[in-house]
């Protein structure tokens, strides 16, 4: 019987040669999805009906590599007039298409499973603006014939195979299933798509896609699918154990949280919850508190709903990943669980950081597989990349959609998130809690209303979701109380009529701040504080003040600031009182503790945030330490006029102590006007109606956690440890390459963490005159150790001309 492979590979005489046969290839991807479908799904098809189907896509994604044209070109034979016979996806689409509606299968079904088959090697489009839709009159006559032609070729060389293929596929395809589906109009898919849309459609959808084009990679890469470790209970106990730390009046206090969290396990209707927040001051211990709970809440998702749950922990800023990372594996270093971290510099030759427990023997693109498809018991990753897979029509990010499916997902420092986008992001949460069945366990010290923010803006308005409110369970029943324990810090407003001077924060520090405290300085631009860091050290010089003066913002390269945060940390505890000038990247998760603070006018979370970088051991004798607010103009610049607004408001003119920074900032969230969530009603339109690309703001791929913009460049600073990464990016792309050259893999597996952490974000009208790093690569300038004197300080980072800077760029 003839062969017909799926891959292939150089063979040892450095001919090219089949790797691996169809069949070998279809059954690997049975094998990884058998199992894999956790029964808490809740989509419209039984988890018995899904697993039919995609068993059925899997069988079809692959058909059209049954030609002879195909297998030539695996070989590296096919001549260029046959290159247009070679590709394989619409031919599968097609087929499966006309095989589901002979099976007596629903309209619905056939499309959806044509669109994701012809898509499985690609980023999914708006299927109503099909561009392999036949019937489309915007398609030109000639591409419409070109297509059947390519279609009717094909299926004369398929056609005498169909006794292999059927055997293979374990199905009973017939010529009959071998023709375009001249059924696919418009008015078909209209019907399928009404213009209000269907919720449902986008996660199924992107569900079944990410089953099958997971599968596919890891089985054309054969990368080993990791097999889930059960998690010890005790595991955060003998942690904690074995730190043994200090006991303070706070560690009541931390104890106490953890117990009531982690006693809601107890409650026979837990497993019935889908919303969970974590409402708790700063610096209560919520990291080990929610992965004690859940720990605990994966044991009973295996023992009652019989599946193991993937634990994702979510956070939003590079520093407290990592910090997360050292404690998650801190309390696991003794057992076999597998913990991935995947963020922007994660680095998969790191075992010991990244990926732990992971086979030596893998080679580096399988455990670049690894990593981007979340083989591991526990993932810890950024907000990027949860929500941007979450909501997405990329093929790369899609590949761990499935994952979320029945996971438990913590999202720590939700405060974060952009304010404009809560409600569409707390709706999709809910959403995929409805249809994937998975947990979400967002915690918060400012509690930003997230699915109330959901059900008043978007759920309520939904015919379908009027009597479906989101229901949230509180981990804390009251957090109020537990505020009022805490007189820690206090907010102190110094508000006079909006200037654009540094005066008001100048005089603060000669009349508030005395040597012996430490102090925490945070403003909204990286030139306001760099013209701050300026001022205090010419202020020190003055007054010739021996506290140490640091810097920290997205200003200084990566590469430097945790280290630079260790080394500030080092002058608090030695008592040396450091004033630290800083930008809003110190805000959330920053383990510093500062005496006193100023900040900047700017959202109340915010300024709550940097109130937890002060007293923050809740020393009795520092009780009430202050954090002045002054407004210095640049509020309204960078969140807008809305925001200036209502923090004014909300800021009163008498100190405002910890025990009332609960009420402060619901009373701040429930007044911003309804203008501010326009966008997330038209984000949540798009993924409804299926809007996967186009050019709106409001297509699902345009959606961005991180607001982007072409008015910045990116700039790579030649720091000494730095230069051979540089040079091996030049060499990579560079005009005349030597065939010795290093390779993208090579640069990726050796050198790209460290290139990515030497490169700065920098307004592209300080960047005009730098050289590009590459004439092949326009988007990144360079600093060289040359001119690393003249552009970039070793404290305060890149040089800034400040006469023509207009205070925009933000952190």
């Amino acid at each position: 019987m003839e062969s017909f492979y799926s891959h292939s590979q150089l063979g040892p005489d450095g001919t090219i040669e089949g790797s691996k046969t169809m069949s070998q290839h279809i059954q690997g991807l049975r094998n990884t999805v058998s199992g894999k479908l956790p029964p808490v799904l809740n989509f419209s098809y039984s988890v018995d009906d899904l697993e039919k189907w995609i068993d059925l896509l899997i069988g079809f994604h692959d058909l059209g590599k049954y030609t002879g044209f195909f297998q030539t070109y695996l070989l590296g034979n096919l001549p260029p007039s046959d290159q247009p016979f070679k590709q394989h996806s619409r031919f599968g689409a097609f087929a499966l298409f006309q095989y589901i509606l002979d099976q007596s299968g629903t309209p619905e079904k056939a499309y959806f499973s044509y669109f994701m088959i012809l898509c499985h090697h690609r980023n999914l489009f708006w299927p109503r603006e099909n561009p392999d839709n036949l019937q489309d009159k915007w398609m030109l006559r000639s591409e419409q014939r070109e297509i059947a032609n390519i279609f009717e070729v094909q299926r004369e060389q398929i056609i005498p195979n169909l006794g292999i293929i059927n055997q293979e596929m374990r199905i009973e395809l017939s010529e009959a299933h071998l023709s375009p589906p001249f059924e696919i109009r418009k008015s078909f898919t209209r019907k399928l798509f009404p213009k209000e849309g269907n919720i449902e459609h986008y996660f199924l959808v992107n569900y079944l896609f990410s089953l099958l084009i997971e599968a596919d990679k890891l089985d054309a890469s054969n990368t080993p699918i990791h097999v889930p470790f059960r998690l010890p209970a005790g595991a955060v106990d003998d942690f904690l154990e074995r730190l043994n730390p200090p006991q303070n009046p706070y560690t009541e206090v931390r104890q106490r949280v953890r117990r009531e969290v982690v006693g809601h396990l107890a409650n026979p209707h837990i497993l019935s919850k889908r919303l969970f927040v974590l409402t708790a001051p700063t610096g209560i211990g919520k990291t080990l508190t929610a992965l004690d709970f859940a720990i605990g809440l994966r044991e009973k998702i295996y023992d009652e709903e019989g599946y193991t749950a993937k634990i994702i922990t979510a956070l939003p800023f590079i520093n407290i990943i990592e910090q997360t990372l050292d404690v998650y594996q801190s309390v696991f270093e003794s057992t076999d669980a597998t913990i991935l971290a995947h963020y922007q510099y994660a680095d998969v030759m790191a075992d010991d950081q990244t990926l732990r427990s992971t086979d030596s023997r893998l080679t580096y693109q399988q455990k670049v597989m690894q990593l981007d498809t979340w083989q591991a018991d526990i993932v810890i990753t950024s907000f990027v990349q949860l929500l941007q897979t979450l909501i997405s029509n990329k093929n790369k990010t899609l590949k761990k959609f499935h994952h979320l499916a029945g996971a438990i997902i913590i999202m720590d420092e939700v405060q974060s998130l952009r304010l404009e986008q809560v409600p569409f992001i707390g709706t999709m949460l809910y959403m995929a809690a409805q249809y994937l069945g998975c947990r979400f366990v967002l915690m918060t010290a400012t509690q930003p209303l997230i699915f109330e923010l959901a059900d008043e803006h978007i759920l309520s308005l939904e015919a379908n979701q009027a009597s479906a409110q989101p229901e949230v369970f509180n981990l804390i029943e009251d957090p109020k109380p537990l505020f009022r324990e805490f007189s820690r810090t206090q907010i102190i407003t110094h508000f006079h009529e909006e200037v654009d001077s540094n005066s008001p924060l100048l005089e603060l520090m000669t009349s508030e701040w005395d040597t012996s405290q430490s102090c925490l300085i945070v403003l909204n631009t990286v030139q306001r504080s760099l013209d701050i860091h300026r001022d205090i050290q010419a202020l020190k010089d003055k007054l010739e003040i021996q506290n140490p003066v640091f810097y920290l913002s997205t200003n200084v390269v990566p590469a430097v600031r945790k280290d630079r945060i260790s080394e500030i940390k080092q002058a608090i505890e030695s008592g040396k009182a450091p004033i630290l000038i800083s930008t809003q990247v110190i805000e959330a998760g920053v383990d510093l503790d500062f005496d006193m603070g100023i900040r900047d006018l700017g959202p109340i979370d915010s300024i709550v945030q940097v109130a937890g970088r002060i007293n923050r051991e809740n020393a009795p004798e520092r009780a009430l330490s202050p954090l002045h607010i002054v407004d210095l103009g640049d509020c309204a610049k960078i969140y807008g006029p809305n925001t200036r607004l209502h923090a004014r408001k909300a800021l009163s003119d008498s100190p405002i102590p910890e025990p009332e920074y609960f009420e402060l900032t619901q009373m701040y969230f429930k007044a911003i006007s309804d203008d501010t969530y326009a966008d997330s009603r038209g984000l949540y339109d798009a993924v409804k109606r299926l809007e996967y690309d186009g050019d709106s703001k409001h297509s699902v791929g345009a959606f961005r956690v991180i607001e982007e913009s072409n008015r910045y460049d990116q700039v790579f600073i030649e720091l000494p440890q730095a230069s051979n990464a540089l040079r091996a990016f030049q060499d990579l792309y560079g005009e005349d390459r030597p065939q010795s050259s290093i390779s993208k893999h090579e640069f990726d597996r050796s050198f790209k963490k460290i290139f990515q952490q030497h490169l700065l974000t920098i307004p592209k009208y300080l960047t005009e005159d730098l050289p590009l790093i590459s004439e092949k690569v326009l988007s990144i300038r360079l600093i060289d150790r040359q001119s690393l004197s003249e552009r970039y300080a070793c404290d305060t980072g890149f040089i800034r001309n400040s006469d023509k800077t207009k205070h925009t760029h933000i952190l």
